[in-house]
């Protein structure tokens, strides 16, 4: 989404060696952490997706994915937010009018 390869793989790198959520991979138990983030992702890259060429038919894997990651796990009732933020930055397709950190489109 930035265009920044580097610098996406060494936060990449990062998430993948951090510790934080092992149990989520090491117990069946804690599958719901999983697939709640496979179904956030999934609804990220749709979403990509449809911010690129919008349209109807694009936007319906976004609200499939959103609300199966919904089901798994109540906490991605954050997601709409986050999408908000991704269309200020890095997609760039709103613009709030006197604040400057929205207009950094390029960095």
């Amino acid at each position: 989404m930035t265009g920044d390869l580097w610098q996406s793989c060494f936060v990449a790198a990062l998430f993948a060696i951090h510790p934080l959520h092992v149990e989520s991979v090491a117990w069946v138990s804690e599958r719901k952490d999983v697939l709640s983030t496979f179904f956030w992702m999934l609804t990220i890259r749709s979403y990509i997706r449809y911010a690129e060429h919008p349209g109807v038919i694009r936007y319906l894997p976004v609200f499939i994915c959103f609300a199966l990651g919904l089901m798994a796990k109540p906490m991605l009732v954050t997601l709409p937010f986050l999408l908000l933020l991704l269309d200020c930055w890095p997609l760039c397709r709103l613009s709030v009018v006197g604040c400057p950190v929205f207009r950094l489109g390029g960095l």
